[in-house]
């Protein structure tokens, strides 16, 4: 025998059962929301390394334009530069992982 359920329950039940599946869908594009703005981030920091190493770089190279009679002055910025151009190519390659 069939199990009678006044009307107001069974609506109750369907009204349930759409509000789960739409606060699922709301906990779903909230998630990918969080994720899409935690990488904007990593995004974001990583642009702002890279310009403040090309100012470094870029500091470095006019020393470097300044005395190109190869002197001391020259090869110590040299010297300074290398390490900042390593740098600015590990961000470079990391950026371009993350696309």
């Amino acid at each position: 025998m069939a199990r009678f359920q006044p009307k107001s329950v069974a609506w109750s039940d369907r009204n349930n059962q759409e509000t789960r599946k739409e606060l699922k869908r709301t906990a779903d594009a909230q998630e990918k929301s969080e994720k899409a703005l935690s990488k904007q981030i990593d995004t974001m920091r990583l642009s702002a390394e890279i310009s403040a190493l090309n100012v470094i770089i870029e500091h470095y190279g006019m020393i470097m334009q300044k005395y190109t009679n190869g002197g001391q002055e020259y090869w110590n910025a040299y010297n300074e530069q290398k390490p900042y151009l390593k740098k600015l190519q590990e961000l470079l390659n990391e950026l371009t992982e993350n696309k």
